[in-house]
């Protein structure tokens, strides 16, 4: 496979965007998503063909993604005119975070905020839920909340992704001789100990947004 994977949305357009937004996408089907500096040649092409499974790639970094209809996945630009962008990754990833963290609290779940530095790094540069960064989520240990950033001169996009199926299923499409066997320990919305609704989840992730970093437009358009 060595097609240039297709952008996930216009990203660009977000730089003449002077508020901070966000937004709650969807794909229609189950999607790979690429980070920014990942070769497709890692997938197995001829599986993804016969399964069905689109494939996109994002403005940010880390390891490859399933993304699948009912994931909690959101969107945060944040623009360097509004203020609490700042120039240290790892403290704006902890404040996203901590919105994080804020949102599964008010739904009754306890969600820890990775502080420290890039656990299992190589294996999380072929898959994100191999690896947990800083600002990522875990529940009893398991990664459950995918953070992404993309930083220009006019500001920051913070891209996030909760599952709602375990991440498991992307190792079947690694060709990767390191594989992603990690991928096991991920987390997602329907383990027992989380189960919550993606919905429900997005709502109160964008209200600790709001709360934390002032102003906050949402729109859907942008990252379509």
């Amino acid at each position: 496979m060595t097609e240039r994977a297709p952008a996930l949305f216009d990203a660009d357009a977000l730089r003449h965007t002077a508020l901070a937004t966000v937004g709650v996408p969807a794909v229609a089907a189950p999607t790979i998503v690429l980070g920014s500096r990942q070769d497709a040649a890692l997938l197995d092409a001829a599986r993804i063909a016969r399964d069905g499974i689109g494939l996109r790639r994002r403005r940010g970094g880390g390891g490859a993604v399933l993304l699948r209809p009912g994931d909690c996945w959101v969107e945060l630009w944040l623009p360097a005119i509004s203020g609490p962008v700042g120039n240290d990754v790892r403290v704006l990833a902890c404040r996203v975070g901590d919105c994080w963290r804020a949102a599964f609290e008010a739904l009754g779940v306890r969600a820890e905020v990775h502080r420290g530095g890039v656990e299992r790094a190589d294996q999380g540069a072929i898959a994100c839920f191999a690896g947990l960064g800083p600002g990522e989520l875990t529940v009893g240990g398991a990664k459950l909340v995918g953070l992404s950033q993309w930083r220009v001169r006019e500001g920051v996009l913070i891209s996030s992704v909760v599952p709602r199926d375990a991440q498991r299923e992307l190792a079947g499409y690694l060709v990767s001789p390191w594989g992603a066997p990690s991928l096991l320990d991920s987390a997602c919305l329907e383990d027992p100990s989380v189960g919550i609704a993606p919905t429900a989840l997005a709502d109160g992730f964008v209200d600790a947004v709001r709360h934390e970093f002032g102003e906050l437009v949402v729109r859907a358009d942008l990252f379509r």
